[in-house]
């Protein structure tokens, strides 16, 4: 009798211990989950607003602005300076600034 009591405990312990194995690996999948959304949380929302909308947000896509004049020569010449497109200028600043 003794022995199956034992025995029991054992059991107990050892179920005991495979659930607490089972919490840590759950807690350290947790904040790995965590983790990877915390670095590409931008690129997470772009794909979610891509499965409501089906509009890609990563592509780049032509628009028509207006812009003073002395600010297009300025424009210009910084392209011509750094070899970027003017509206990779234009998409950097905006970035930077506002968004």
């Amino acid at each position: 009798m003794t022995k199956k009591i034992v025995s029991v405990d054992n059991n107990e312990q050892m179920i005991k211990s495979t659930k607490i194995s089972q919490n840590q690996k759950r807690s350290s999948t947790n904040k790995e989950i965590k983790r990877i959304f915390g670095k590409y949380k931008q690129s997470f929302i772009e794909m979610e607003h891509y499965d409501r909308t089906r509009e890609i947000l990563w592509a780049r896509k032509r628009i028509n602005i207006t812009l003073q004049q002395r600010v297009i020569n300025k424009l210009k010449e910084l392209s011509a300076r750094t070899g970027k497109p003017v509206s990779r200028i234009i998409e950097e600043a905006l970035a930077k600034n506002y968004i």
